[in-house]
């Protein structure tokens, strides 16, 4: 299977190209998460408990597969409902986003 590329990855290559062709090539490479990081993860982590609060009625698709979160955000756009962590994808990038309402 080709390597995926996100839209973290992307990002990541546009800052750095070079970090990102350790990360698809050399992975072994790439330096831990600080606990500054984790840090800022855990507080993403709640700004998405309090978006799934505030939209009730939501739809959450917590798929770490991109291909069973894309199946899962095709089925769920046709309900109307808010989409937690849907997923798109275009060719072999693909996005998720934290919350679409």
């Amino acid at each position: 299977m080709n390597p995926i590329l996100t839209k973290s990855k992307y990002i990541l290559g546009l800052e750095c190209p070079r970090h990102l062709w350790i990360t698809f090539n050399q992975p072994e490479k790439i330096r831990k998460v600080t606990l500054a990081e984790e840090f800022k993860f855990s507080e993403g982590d709640k700004v998405g408990q309090l978006a799934k609060t505030l939209f009730s009625g939501g739809i959450d698709l917590p798929a770490e597969n991109y291909s069973e979160n894309l199946q899962q955000t095709k089925e769920a756009m046709k309900k109307g409902n808010p989409l937690f962590e849907a997923g798109f994808a275009f060719e072999n990038c693909f996005s998720s986003s934290r919350n679409r309402y």
